[in-house]
């Protein structure tokens, strides 16, 4: 089943109107990232945060045994173009939207910066922005 798929049944519909919704990544005032679940019909304008994890901060431990072994499972090579340099664990599904999943292996994959930034095309803007 694709990620969109699984998406539209947690949030198939806007409640105020029964148009479809989707999902996008928004920069807020103070330049963090939020997930944002919001109706297709500019008009109606209802829109959702989508909840962060909680108790982020404590689980730090948890998300780098995760990275690490997720990391090992692919032999430290980004599993779209082979390369060693700059990799990073990717959550297929991301952890705003399936928490449950978050610190399952099987849920992750290694991907070298240049294909992550395929995958999340703001990050380089935000990444820019911090420079």
């Amino acid at each position: 089943m694709a990620l969109e798929d699984e998406f539209a049944k947690r949030h198939p519909t806007c409640p105020k109107c029964g148009i479809f919704t989707r999902f996008r990544v928004i920069t807020c005032s103070n330049g963090t990232l939020q997930g944002r679940v919001e109706c297709q019909d500019k008009a109606c304008g209802w829109w959702t945060n989508v909840p962060k994890l909680k108790n982020e901060g404590r689980q730090q431990s948890r998300l780098r045994k995760w990275r690490f072994e997720v990391l090992e499972r692919d032999g430290h090579k980004c599993v779209e173009c082979g390369s060693t340099e700059d990799i990073e664990a990717h959550h297929v599904k991301p952890k705003a939207l399936f928490p449950d999943l978050a610190y399952d292996v099987n849920n992750g994959i290694t991907l070298c910066r240049a294909c992550h930034d395929k995958r999340h095309p703001w990050r380089v803007q935000y990444r820019r922005r911090e420079a």
